[in-house]
């Protein structure tokens, strides 16, 4: 079972360097069902001198937790329409949906046996296919680590 601490490491596997390109995500987040953030890696990023005057090693985030919080919202709204949609049409129903939001690719993954789910936002720029691959991964390991792991109303 993972403890709150290690699923801060596990997310951060999903910004380890991939062959294919030299991005990374900008987010990558454990979410409830309603889309409370329970545990986020967010990328980092150096803002220069020019950006920043008179703080010559400022870092700054490229999300806040409040873009974070409504790119969740708007993905779980999403994923429900696309869940409704293929269920009534008699349509293969992912555990995954992506959604473009701005200049933002926003992928949710469902995670297997829990009532959780992985949140990943990248640039548009970011390959599609590497962000899915990586959200399966992630989604498993968490699954392995979070079994049967269901939310209770206080």
């Amino acid at each position: 079972m993972l403890h709150s601490r290690n699923i801060a490491k596990v997310l951060q596997q999903g910004f380890k360097p991939s062959q294919l390109t030299d991005e990374s995500p900008l987010a990558v987040a454990l979410i409830t069902r309603d889309g409370e953030l329970l545990s986020t890696a967010m990328e980092k990023s150096i803002i220069s001198n020019s950006q920043v005057e008179g703080d010559s090693s400022f870092s700054k985030s490229t999300l806040s937790k409040n873009d974070l919080k409504i790119y969740s919202l708007v993905a779980i709204r999403e994923y429900h329409s696309y869940q409704k949609t293929q269920a009534e049409s008699g349509g293969k129903v992912e555990n995954w949906h992506a959604t473009t939001i701005g200049e933002r690719r926003v992928l949710l993954h469902s995670i297997e046996n829990t009532d959780l789910l992985l949140l990943s936002v990248t640039r548009l720029s970011y390959p599609g296919d590497i962000a899915l691959i990586r959200s399966q991964i992630l989604s498993e390991t968490l699954a392995a680590g979070l079994q049967e792991f269901k939310l209770t109303a206080h």
